[in-house]
């Protein structure tokens, strides 16, 4: 009988059209305090360009906040910016997450020079 906690999968929203994870529900998923989270992306933001991150309006911010808690998020993560949290982020989960994504990587493309030379 597995009593493990079911994993926190975060909950997907729509911005501007678009699909996205916003920053209060990516510090849960990686266990961070959402203000630290916010800070190493504004540290960090050479690692998060357009087409990882979008930086949210103070309305679009406010229509949000309900769903954060209450605090305004200022950010919204594509897959491809929620992968670079996990580089970024100091948490045992952030780091098991990355050092996983790396691994994946690796072998899916060991998988492709394998099918090549078939």
């Amino acid at each position: 009988m597995d009593t493990s906690p079911e994993p926190f999968v975060p909950p997907v929203v729509t911005v501007r059209g678009l699909r996205v994870v916003l920053d209060a529900d990516a510090a849960l998923l990686y266990q961070v305090p959402a203000e630290e989270l916010r800070r190493q992306v504004r540290r960090q933001a050479r690692r998060f360009p357009e087409d990882f991150m979008l930086c949210l309006s103070p309305a679009e911010g406010a229509r949000m906040a309900g769903r954060c808690g209450g605090a305004p998020p200022r950010f919204a993560f594509f897959p491809e910016g929620i992968a670079m949290l996990a580089a970024i982020l100091d948490s045992p989960l952030a780091v098991n997450g990355n050092v996983n994504m790396t691994r994946a990587f690796v072998y899916l493309d060991r998988l492709s020079v394998v099918g090549q030379m078939n």
